[in-house]
């Protein structure tokens, strides 16, 4: 169990200084989405119901300071998704949720729209922000998104 006199003095007056409380970062770490996990997002082209049934021995739990439409849930961290059926079948991302708050605080459209929409992602592998972006841009009329990188590792990251 953590409490507020474990964390560091210099990290607390670091949040105070930026309106948060001591409490609040103690239930952040303590939060069941925690580093005991990690994060997926599912992929909106499946049907979501269908996959939450297939994940259902990992227990997914729903990450809850993100918006329900990213699809966030965290899983426990010992799950192995190079050899999972639904993260190799494209149903599930392998994702960071702070990469998702980052897609999720660009505000995006929602369709459908006849606004054209481009977007480019420098420095884009292994892709899973960028199929985000995609995503939530499905149903535009006009959209066209280009990904650029040059690590060839990490292109070819899967």
């Amino acid at each position: 169990m953590i409490d507020e006199s474990t964390i560091d003095e210099t990290v607390s007056a670091h949040y105070a200084a930026h309106s948060m409380s001591s409490a609040s970062i103690t239930d952040f770490i303590a939060d069941e989405t925690s580093t005991l996990h990690r994060f997926i997002r599912l992929n909106p082209r499946f049907d979501l119901s269908t996959t939450l049934s297939l994940l259902s021995p990992l227990n997914p739990i729903r990450v809850p300071w993100l918006p329900a439409s990213t699809n966030f849930y965290a899983i426990p961290a010992t799950a192995n998704l190079s050899t999972n059926e639904l993260y190799l079948s494209g149903k599930i991302y392998g994702m960071d949720c702070s990469s998702g708050a980052a897609i999720a605080a660009l505000s995006l459209p929602s369709p459908p729209s006849s606004t054209p929409i481009r977007v480019l992602d420098l420095c884009c592998c292994p892709g899973a922000k960028l199929c985000m972006v995609v995503d939530a841009l499905l149903g535009h009329e006009a959209v066209h998104v280009v990904g650029v990188d040059v690590s060839e590792t990490r292109l070819n990251v899967r």
